[in-house]
């Protein structure tokens, strides 16, 4: 009986050892590998052979990684006729990627004329050409809001007056302030279509001395129902 009860407890005690070398084993695993895991980011990216991936919490099951989304750049677009200048400036996402901007010719005569009505000068010579987008298909393309339109000419004349004018999807043609110079600045919405056109106007200039001496330069501006035949001379 004393035997049994002997071998009895050798047993519960082996049990205990080993329960308790399983807990040291695992505590001192866990000691050695604790470092790696609560390593610095900074220090973990300076070791040789580490690479350092965070995870966003909203995405740890499918493993995705955080990536700083950088911010769409501006659209600016520009085309040229040979004659005429255009430069389209928009905010991001207003038109798709890949969108280029085209410029047509606009041969109707009725355009032309109103285009001509809206300039108080003798026209001498317009150059219209219509805003249009394409993508890389070549199919049409709207801006989905308001955009820039810079126009000017692209060889400016200083002794052949030139005005830009600007017609709107209902044929309503108006002169482009240009502030002064060159090019003229217009915003323009989604649903129009705009064209635009450089328009050459003739003066007639000359320089006089008068019988006191005084010289005086005289410029003539006049309309075609003037009916001063083109190139004529100021005398």
């Amino acid at each position: 009986m004393e035997r049994f009860q002997q071998r009895f407890l050798s047993k519960r005690w082996q049990k205990v050892l080993l329960i308790l070398s399983g807990i040291v084993v695992f505590v001192t695993t866990y000691a050695l590998i604790l470092p790696a895991i609560t390593i610095d980011t900074d220090v973990a990216e300076s070791e040789p052979g580490l690479e350092v991936v965070l995870q966003d919490e909203t995405a740890g099951e499918t493993g995705e990684t955080l990536e700083d989304e950088a911010p769409l750049p501006p659209t600016v677009m520009d085309d040229t006729n040979g004659d005429v200048s255009v430069k389209v400036e928009a905010e991001a996402g207003v038109f798709p990627e890949g969108t280029r901007l085209v410029l047509g010719t606009v041969d109707d005569r009725q355009v032309i004329d109103s285009i001509e009505g809206a300039v108080s000068d003798y026209v001498k010579n317009v150059q219209a050409v219509e805003i249009a987008f394409e993508n890389d298909l070549g199919e049409q393309v709207l801006p989905q809001s308001d955009y820039t339109l810079t126009v000017e000419p692209v060889e400016p004349q200083a002794d052949a007056p030139q005005v830009l004018v600007s017609v709107d999807k209902d044929g309503a043609a108006s002169v482009m302030d240009t502030a002064g110079t060159d090019a003229a600045l217009m915003v323009v919405s989604p649903e129009d279509a705009p064209v635009v056109a450089l328009v050459e106007t003739e003066t007639l200039k000359s320089t006089f001395l008068s019988a006191n001496g005084n010289v005086y330069d005289v410029t003539v501006t006049y309309t075609q129902a003037a009916g001063i035949p083109e190139n004529a001379a100021l005398s």
